[in-house]
C-alpha cells in the first residue's frame, strides 16, 4: 500500500485528484456571485467528426454557451468551429447585453473569441475534462433533446441544426420551479405565445413570392412543418416562425444512413395550429424506412398503397400524454390488422 509519508511511494504512485462537487460558497470565494445575466457563463464546442454527421445546412460544428444565472443557454450550428464563427455566436448569445466572466475549457477558438469580446476568462485543467463538468453537462443535455425532438418528428438526422435551436428555445421558455429562463433574463413574464412543437403539421400563408404563383382558388394557406421560432440575437422573438412546405419532403431519404440536401425554410408570421389536434406527418415514412425491412433494404412501397406519410391519420392511433394533449402519430402499414392501435412514447408536447 501507499505510504503517504514516503517519498519514493509519493513519487511512484500519484493519483489523480477527485473531482468531488464543490461547496458553492468556497469554490466562488473571491469572484462575484452570478446574479444577472452574462456574469458568469459556460462554453464548449459540439464537432461533427464524419460526413455523414454533417447537417443538411452544411454545419459540421455547434457553439453550446449557456448562462449561469438565468439559465438560458443556446447551441448555435457553424460551418466549423474557427474564430469567426465563435465570435458570431458569442455576439448572438449576448445580443446588447454584456457578457462578463466565462469559463471554457483551453480551446484557443474560445479563448480568441473571449479575449475579443474582452471577456474575463476562465479555464478548465488541460486534459481534464471533468473539470470542465458544467460546460460537457451541457453539450450532451443539447445534443440529447436535438436527437429526441429529430425522433419524435420523424426527420432525418441531417437536419439536426433545426432542431438544435428549437430545442433550446423550448427549454428556455419552460417554467420550472415557477419561473423560466426567459423571464429571468427578459424580465417581461412567462412566454404568452404558443409552444408549438417542433416537426408538427401547421399551417401557414407562404412568403409573397410564393403565394403569388399559388392558384386564385387556392386556400391562402399551404401545409408544412413546424421547424421552430426566428429569434433575434439576445434571444429576442418578433412574431415571426420557420416552416417548410409539406411537399418539399416527398421524395426525401428518411434512412438514418442516408444524406439529404437542405429544405427552403421560409420564415412568416401567420401560423394555423391546434394543440388538441398535433399531428407529425413524417413520422410514418421515417418509421418504414428504419424500422421495417422494406424499408432498410431501399424497397419501394406496394403500388396502389397510399403513402402512410400523406395519407388521413388511422383510427386509433393517438398518443395519450399524461397532463398534456393527445397526438396524432401517422403510422407505417403493419401485418396484420392495419387498424390496430400502435403505442409509441411521445415527448415534447405542450402541457
Amino acid at each position: 500500500p501507499k505510504n503517504q509519508y514516503c517519498v519514493t511511494c509519493c513519487k511512484a504512485k500519484v493519483q489523480r485528484t477527485p473531482h468531488r462537487r464543490k461547496k458553492y460558497r468556497s469554490f466562488w470565494k473571491g469572484r462575484p456571485e452570478a446574479t444577472h445575466f452574462g456574469d458568469a457563463v459556460t462554453a464548449d464546442h459540439l464537432i461533427a467528426h464524419s460526413e455523414r454527421s454533417l447537417g443538411v445546412t452544411g454545419d459540421g460544428a455547434a457553439l453550446v454557451i449557456g448562462d449561469r444565472a438565468t439559465g438560458w443557454f443556446e447551441g448555435y450550428p457553424m460551418i466549423s468551429n474557427d474564430i469567426p464563427s465563435t465570435l458570431e455566436g458569442y455576439r448572438k448569445f449576448a445580443g446588447s447585453e454584456i457578457m462578463k466572466r466565462a469559463w471554457t475549457d483551453n480551446s484557443w477558438e474560445l479563448k480568441a473569441a473571449c479575449k475579443e469580446m474582452n471577456i474575463v476568462h476562465d479555464t478548465s485543467t488541460q486534459g481534464r475534462p471533468q473539470s470542465n463538468g458544467r460546460a460537457e453537462r451541457l453539450v450532451r443535455r443539447v445534443m440529447y433533446g436535438t436527437k429526441t425532438l429529430l425522433l419524435q418528428a420523424g426527420l432525418p438526422p441531417g437536419f439536426w441544426p433545426y432542431a438544435m435551436r428549437a430545442y433550446c428555445f423550448a427549454q428556455n421558455i419552460d417554467i420550472v420551479a415557477g419561473d423560466s429562463s426567459w423571464n429571468k433574463r427578459h424580465g417581461r413574464g412567462q412566454f404568452k405565445d404558443r409552444s408549438i412543437p417542433f416537426g408538427c403539421l401547421v399551417d401557414f400563408r407562404p412568403q409573397p413570392e410564393v403565394a403569388e404563383k399559388m392558384p386564385k382558388g387556392s386556400p391562402d394557406s399551404v401545409p408544412g412543418l413546424f421547424f421552430g421560432y426566428k429569434l433575434l440575437p439576445g434571444g429576442i422573438w418578433d412574431n415571426e416562425h420557420k416552416v417548410a412546405d409539406l411537399r418539399v419532403f416527398k421524395d426525401m431519404v428518411f434512412s438514418g444512413w442516408g444524406s439529404n440536401c437542405n429544405v427552403r425554410v421560409q420564415t412568416v408570421r401567420e401560423v394555423v395550429w391546434k394543440a388538441d389536434n398535433t399531428i407529425f406527418p413524417l413520422v410514418g415514412k421515417y418509421e418504414r424506412a428504419n424500422r421495417t425491412i422494406d424499408g432498410i433494404e431501399g424497397l419501394p412501397a406496394d403500388e396502389g398503397e397510399d403513402d402512410p406519410a400523406f395519407s388521413e391519420v388511422q383510427e386509433g392511433v393517438v398518443a395519450p400524454v399524461p397532463g398534456g394533449v393527445p397526438v396524432h402519430v401517422l403510422v407505417p402499414p403493419v401485418v396484420g390488422d392495419p387498424q390496430a392501435p400502435i403505442d409509441r412514447p411521445v415527448v415534447g408536447v405542450e402541457v
